[in-house]
């Protein structure tokens, strides 16, 4: 498999192969969750743990809402639609791995779907989440 290590890229990201990473990673952890409805509450702060663990000094946002806005700069992204609900439905999750950048989540489940991992703050609001690419300790939402 081609290097994702963006730190290994000599400052230029290979969006590509990382979302491409991105996107084995979410899927390999859905594949080990069992329940429909547990899993849809583990899986985004697993999933986020996992890729802050892939790609230390990077922010991991994992969001599920296609209304969502954000802006996320020198970002990977892959997105994964999670079977196994009710008459075969889908639940899709987002998940981007950046530098900076802005997210305003939109809905009422709370942080039931949606975590964040790195350098955060939440001004205000908890629906709206700022980013940073600081050199404290990362912290979860």
């Amino acid at each position: 498999m081609p290097n994702s290590d963006p730190e290994a890229m000599k400052g230029a990201w290979k969006s590509g192969e990382v979302g491409a990473k991105i996107g084995e990673v979410m899927r390999k952890l859905w594949d080990q969750l069992s329940s429909f409805e547990d899993a849809k509450g583990k899986y985004p702060r697993q999933l986020a743990q996992q890729l802050s663990d892939e790609y230390p000094g990077y922010n991991v946002a994992v969001f599920h809402n296609q209304y969502s806005e954000y802006y996320f700069v020198n970002g990977a992204h892959s997105h994964h639609e999670c079977k196994g609900g009710l008459f075969g439905t889908t639940f899709g999750y987002e998940a981007w791995v950046f530098e900076c950048g802005y997210l305003r989540r939109y809905g009422d489940a709370g942080w039931e779907n949606w975590t964040c991992k790195g350098w955060l703050c939440s001004p205000g609001s908890e629906e709206h989440v700022l980013f940073t690419n600081g050199t404290e300790d990362p912290q979860t939402c």
